[in-house]
């Protein structure tokens, strides 16, 4: 065996920290399924591929459910008692790894956060017999062993304890070669064959070490058996008979290879310090991890275009939701007097000394009227030109009893449409839309209502804009003009009608909406022009004001979701191809 392997990664090493500086920027993108993929990459590539750049030691992991042996053949290749093996198993609960390299420093392995030196015999023995933190590795020296090559004995992966199969999962990703002992109680095991096909159907070499084999025929059999469930063969087969000092730990497993080319009939402990190749090996490791982290991010792209795609539907859903309740504020809280302002505004810009006249006769009733009001009714606010704060606040008064409805029907609405299939979409709508959370949403709502002078000057201009159309076509100016006027007096004493029933509360309500009359008013203008014109004018602001209230109401109904549903990574998910198969092709001419 070669004391220093070649580094299989060559310069595909760039395009592979390219590619994880691609996954890391996409990761804060997701969430769900499609993150989880993402977060797997990352844990291939800095658990195995990239450390290969710095480590070249060949790692040998010896994995198997319990009672099959390991820890015995792990002591047969250190030929000492190193790890503990007893006949009901079990034993084993930490990774312990021998080695050969010169010198006392510990060596650093690559997929471990720490390294912790161990002696042989009984402290040793002991340490492995108990857990231990996740990412830790004991080792201990065995001169014995070909220099580069590190043995790992692994827990159990069938154990109910779900450290055992993590532990043993962590080894099978970054091993170079998996020793899989096995017995004839757990070779078609499901949950073995399952095991070892999400590890090695990706073409990672292994060998199978058949314990207590009832003859050498039987042990093929049931390799040939094994390799179909996992999805390949192994490069080696070895078989061992039953024996209960080796069970009870007494002596070490001797295991024969009975298939795997000219070195049939040698023992394991010899195979493995013979062991030639560990190049080529080291490659077909490489490229089994590549095609790990290929598949990862293949699921990735799947889960992440999924998620797109349902977030754009539940997206269009609220934003329809909204805009629903948006339009039904607008139409209930619109402000009439731009309306009845933007015709005065087009009849004066018009000559007509008789319509002159009959205006100022108007005006002075009006005054008359508006000074008998105050003598009689006390002062009344002036309604000529409404100020958007009045429109606040009859916004407020439209919206309260519609919220809960609202938020009912969304969180209805987001649920039929996938979002109740998504556990991760569910829960931030549990989280959103919270029994206790409608007052609170109802309040953030109101808080978001502001003014906006563009859109009030937008519905000035275009009011004037389609009256002047409507006027073209219809003309009658003269008893136009009369009844516009008529509209700024009859609503000033109808407004101060309401306030004082109200006791003044309905003070901004009846300023800023202009009184019912006002309404009744546009109304009659429209059909004495038969434009529809208050139709066009209702529609006109639902359209200006509208989209900054369904915003709002998004925003303050679903505080969390509504900022994932807004958002979306900018980029090609699946770029990640590229630098794989530039890796991929460096590698194959290394």
């Amino acid at each position: 065996m070669n004391s220093r392997p070649s580094n299989p990664v060559g310069d595909a090493v760039s395009d592979l920290q390219n590619l994880r500086a691609w996954v890391s920027h996409w990761c804060s993108h997701c969430q769900g399924d499609a993150l989880r993929e993402l977060r797997l990459a990352l844990q291939i590539l800095d658990r195995d591929l990239l450390p290969r750049i710095e480590n070249d030691l060949f790692i040998v992991g010896l994995v198997g459910p319990n009672n099959a042996g390991k820890s015995a053949l792990f002591n047969a290749l250190v030929d000492r008692k190193c790890s503990p093996s007893r006949a009901y198993g079990g034993a084993t609960r930490r990774l312990l790894a021998a080695h050969s390299l010169p010198g006392d420093r510990v060596p650093a392995v690559r997929g471990f956060d720490r390294v912790v030196k161990v002696e042989p015999g009984p402290d040793g023995v002991s340490a492995v017999a108990q857990p231990g933190p996740p990412g830790e590795l004991l080792i201990t020296k065995c001169e014995s062993l070909p220099k580069g090559l590190l043995v790992v004995d692994a827990p159990d992966f069938d154990s109910i304890m779900e450290q055992h199969k993590e532990s043993a999962a962590g080894l099978m990703g970054i091993t170079d070669l998996a020793v899989v002992v096995v017995t004839r109680h757990s070779y078609q095991n499901l949950e073995v064959v399952r095991f070892l096909r999400e590890w090695l159907g990706s073409g990672r070499p292994w060998v199978m070490v058949y314990n207590e084999a009832p003859s050498e025929t039987v042990a093929k059999e049931h390799c040939e058996i094994l390799s179909e469930g996992v999805g390949a063969g192994p490069i080696a087969l070895f078989q061992a008979p039953s024996d209960l000092q080796v069970a009870e730990g007494k002596r070490p497993l001797e295991a024969l290879c009975v298939q795997g080319g000219s070195q049939v009939g040698q023992g394991f402990e010899n195979w493995i310090r013979s062991l030639g190749g560990t190049d080529e090996l080291q490659r077909s490791a490489f490229e089994a991890s590549n095609r790990r982290l290929a598949e990862a991010l293949d699921r990735f792209v799947e889960a992440w275009e999924g998620e797109q795609n349902l977030r754009r539907v539940l997206l269009k859903e609220a934003e329809a939701v909204a805009s629903d309740l948006a339009k039904q504020v607008c139409k209930d809280a619109m402000p009439m007097g731009p309306v009845l302002d933007a015709f005065r505004a087009v009849l004066d810009r018009r000559p007509g000394l008789v319509r002159s006249q009959m205006r100022k006769g108007i005006q002075q009733a009006r005054k008359g009227a508006m000074y008998i009001w105050a003598k009689v009714g006390g002062k009344l606010s002036s309604v000529e030109n409404p100020a958007p704060l009045n429109l606040l606040q009859a916004e407020r008064e439209a919206l309260t009893p519609l919220w809960t409805p609202f938020l009912d029907r969304l969180e209805a609405k987001l649920m039929a449409s996938g979002a109740g299939a998504s556990a991760d979409w569910s829960a931030m709508l549990c989280q959103d839309f919270t029994p206790s959370g409608a007052s609170n949403s109802m309040e953030r709502a109101m808080e978001k209502l502001q003014s906006d002078p563009q859109v009030w000057q937008a519905f000035e201009q275009a009011c004037e804009a389609f009256i002047e159309e409507d006027l073209d076509e219809r003309g009658n100016e003269w008893g136009l003009q009369a009844l516009v006027d008529l509209t700024h007096l009859l609503p000033a004493a109808v407004a101060g009608a309401i306030i004082v029933k109200s006791g003044g509360l309905l003070t901004d309500m009846a300023v800023g909406s202009m009184g019912a009359i006002s309404a009744m008013a546009a109304e009659q203008l429209s059909k004495f022009l038969g434009t529809g014109t208050a139709s066009r004018a209702r529609n006109k602001w639902c359209e200006l004001r509208a989209p900054k209230l369904q915003e709002n109401f998004l925003g303050a109904s679903m505080p969390t979701g509504w900022t994932l549903l807004q958002s979306e990574a900018q980029g090609d998910a699946r770029e990640w191809t590229r630098w794989l198969h530039v890796s991929r092709e460096h590698l194959n001419h290394d």
